[in-house]
């Protein structure tokens, strides 16, 4: 009991910060996509961004994730159905595009046509 309340005085003092291994991990992944976009392995997401947004007009853009350092994949919301594209690093190409409508779970994917 005593060790329990020790850490808990020392969480507070210490502001709060705990790293998980989850956090470290996110912490290299980041380091190695900034490394690769510094190199010119993979565009910046801002690239991508600009490419990828102007044709998702009445979509939300709720925000990106990096697969494998290689890989974006940009998430959007449009009448209750979540999208997913896929986004290669390294060309800008469009690799797919998934549509889930979050009341029955189903989902259809799109490869290579992007428009609907």
């Amino acid at each position: 009991m005593k060790s329990a309340a020790v850490f808990c005085l020392w969480a507070v003092l210490s502001g709060g910060v705990i790293l998980s291994p989850a956090t470290a991990q996110q912490r290299r992944d980041r380091d190695v996509a900034l490394a690769a976009i510094r190199n010119g392995q993979i565009l910046s997401l801002h690239q991508i961004e600009e490419k990828i947004l102007p044709r998702m007009a009445g979509c939300r853009y709720l925000g990106p994730e990096l697969h494998d350092n290689t890989i974006y994949r940009l998430k959007f919301i449009r009448n209750n159905t979540v999208i997913w594209v896929d986004v290669d690093g390294q060309s800008g190409e469009v690799l797919n595009r998934t549509d889930s409508d979050n009341g029955e779970g189903e989902a259809e994917t799109y490869r290579g046509n992007f428009k609907r």
